[in-house]
């Protein structure tokens, strides 16, 4: 990991995880109306350490910042960082509808937020970074990948969750993970970053 450090990323960071936020559906709204209520949140990303977020860091849209040998690097430093082998990880995808053929077969394995698809993994200790990414990925549909971290383990049932539901959900989020950079690393959103 000494190719990649972990930078705070201020207003502009903020900026970029409210837009993601913003282009998601159910359950991103909800925490998105979180966040424009809270305060204090600290937004930060693992950047390679020869980075110039000044010059050219901050747009978050473009790729071409991380070789990928760093962004594996900064993924894992992301997941590092949040202690990721505990807790429950939610992937909010944008995208699928309970009706799609590919999740005919998945009962159980996704619940339903107002026809938005959540993907939720309990974490164990033996949970690897590698997985987590791999589980990130593979439910997301791409843009926005919005994803959200409980400390708690936290069931998501497969039944439809009705909207205060969906906000309970997000007032248990302690942390939103979204993507940056075209994918090459992650940025965090942490609601309370004294933990």
């Amino acid at each position: 990991m000494a190719d990649v450090v972990h930078a705070e990323l201020g207003e502009s960071g903020l900026a970029w995880v409210r837009e993601s936020l913003s282009a998601g559906r159910a359950l991103s709204a909800a925490v998105l109306e979180r966040a424009a209520g809270e305060a204090a949140k600290s937004v930060w990303a693992y950047v390679p350490a020869s980075a110039n977020l000044e010059a050219n860091g901050t747009l978050f849209r473009f790729g071409g910042l991380f070789t990928a040998n760093i962004a594996r690097g900064a993924w894992f430093g992301t997941f590092t960082r949040l202690c990721l082998h505990r807790g429950t990880i939610i992937v909010e995808d944008e995208l699928a509808l309970p009706s799609d053929e590919s999740l005919r077969g998945s009962v159980g394995t996704f619940a339903v937020v107002d026809s938005t698809v959540l993907y939720p993994k309990v974490l164990a200790p033996e949970t690897t970074a590698d997985e987590i990414r791999k589980f990130i990925l593979g439910h997301s549909s791409g843009y926005p990948l919005n994803s959200f971290w409980i400390r708690g383990v936290e069931f998501v049932t497969p039944e439809a969750l009705s909207e205060p539901r969906v906000h309970k959900l997000a007032e248990r989020v302690d942390a939103v993970i979204v993507s940056g950079w075209d994918n090459e690393s992650l940025l965090v959103l942490e609601f309370d970053p004294s933990w």
